[in-house]
């Protein structure tokens, strides 16, 4: 189960166009990873609402934060190295095409990506997944 937290630059005022666009990413996430699931590693049958992303505001006190962050924790048990870097490589494209596909110019960004194990469960909107 991927969770992703997302960590972005304050909004500086109504009609932000980072606002939305960090809006449209985060709910757009769930699907992506959904659809490319066999490329990152997760079970065929994840539910896109098994991908939990959360917003998190950097402050004026932070150092050397880029635009966006993210920060990508799976629960599965770690892939080899090589299928780590593929992971990586393979959520670069798929972050850097959603930006280009919806025109926004590519933001600076970092994204780290860890690995489990990790056990848990949840129940949201009627479904019950556990790991």
């Amino acid at each position: 189960m991927p969770l992703v937290r997302m960590t972005h630059a304050p909004y500086v005022g109504p009609g932000c166009g980072s606002e939305g666009r960090n809006k449209k990413l985060a709910h757009a996430l769930p699907e992506l990873f959904v659809q490319n699931s066999r490329r990152l590693g997760l079970d065929e049958d994840t539910p896109a609402t098994a991908v939990q992303v959360t917003h998190h505001e950097f402050t004026v006190d932070d150092v050397n934060t880029p635009e966006l962050w993210l920060e990508i924790c799976f629960t599965e048990e770690p892939p080899s190295e090589t299928k780590q870097m593929e992971v990586r490589f393979y959520l670069e494209q798929i972050i850097t095409n959603w930006f280009v596909e919806n025109g926004y110019v590519m933001p600076d960004i970092a994204v780290d990506i860890f690995w489990g194990p990790g056990r848990g469960f949840y129940r949201i909107q009627g479904e019950y997944q556990e790991w």
